[in-house]
């Protein structure tokens, strides 16, 4: 192809939220994660320097488990109104296969913003890679779809458990199976046949964070980040939290664990305060999560 015939689309769309919200969505990782790529897809991976050089790379997950990666850079940035940012789709061996050049331009319009994006497709690398070019308007198009669908406002969604377990350790014993990253894993971790740990660092203080990131059979990712507030060994611990599925920001949450003596053994009580965001509504889940862990935990005590 010459560079006259290479594929181009101009797509435009009216989307119901202001432009420095949609402008968030395509500058900010973890809004961007929310909607990049055809319906179906993650992105289980998603970098994004909104700054000009800035370095971008997305992997997008497919239902199918395949992986598409994409790297580029910023060209040009004027906040909150023109976005430039030259892309590169890259094969599974991590070769180039074509070049894209994409220019967004968003404008306030009643309320609302209008979109425009012009997509350029530059260089072909691969000569195979040419087969992929035709399903560049409908994925394009699908992504769009999927950040309107992002752009509605939806109601945070509360909720509250509390949890008690009666232990047979004291309350040492039992405060020392939350306070180290060797005893913690011991139950802190999903099955092993459904899930593999990532990454995990814990720094135990009063301000200290802690992070968990698994990977699923599923393909998805979960992340979970804390910061905790307050520290009083061998009877309470407070910590905020957020976590994160497929780089989204899905809660934060506000958990309390409390340690009693109870004659030989404690008494522990667990509180959590939670703001699902965006309309995400878990459905209790989090609660069975959390009461399946305390079980995991009570039997890391007994072995």
């Amino acid at each position: 192809m010459t560079t006259e015939t290479l594929p181009r689309l101009v797509l435009e769309r009216e989307l119901a939220a202001p432009r420095t919200v949609v402008w968030n969505a395509w500058t900010d990782p973890a809004a961007l994660a929310r909607w990049w790529g055809p319906a179906g897809f993650a992105n289980p991976r998603c970098e994004f320097d909104a700054r000009p050089g800035g370095a971008i790379r997305i992997d997008m997950l497919a239902p199918d488990g395949a992986v598409y990666p994409m790297d580029g850079r910023v060209e040009e940035i004027v906040p909150p109104r023109r976005l430039v940012f030259a892309s590169t789709a890259l094969g599974p061996d991590g070769k180039r296969l074509f070049d894209i050049l994409n220019r967004l331009e968003l404008e306030e319009s009643g309320g609302g913003t209008h979109l425009k994006l012009d997509v350029r497709v530059t260089a072909i690398h691969d000569p195979a890679a040419a087969n992929h070019l035709p399903g560049m308007e409908i994925g394009w198009s699908m992504s769009l779809d999927r950040l309107a669908e992002a752009m509605v406002q939806r109601p945070t969604v509360f909720g509250a458990f509390t949890l008690h377990r009666r232990l047979k350790a004291s309350p040492a014993r039992a405060f020392a199976a939350f306070a180290s990253l060797e005893a913690k894993r011991a139950w802190f971790a999903a099955p092993a046949n459904e899930w593999k740990e990532v990454e995990r660092a814990q720094d135990f203080r009063i301000g200290g964070r802690e992070r968990l990131v698994g990977l699923w059979q599923s393909g998805r990712t979960t992340d979970f980040d804390a910061v905790y507030q307050d520290i009083v060994p061998d009877r309470r611990i407070v910590y905020s939290y957020a976590m994160h599925l497929n780089n989204v920001r899905i809660s934060v949450s506000l958990a309390t664990i409390e340690f009693a003596p109870d004659g030989e053994g404690t008494q522990l009580t667990l509180s959590e305060h939670g703001a699902f965001l965006d309309g995400y509504d878990d459905a209790g889940s989090r609660e069975k999560g959390t009461s399946d862990l305390m079980d995991a935990m009570e039997r890391s005590l007994g072995a």
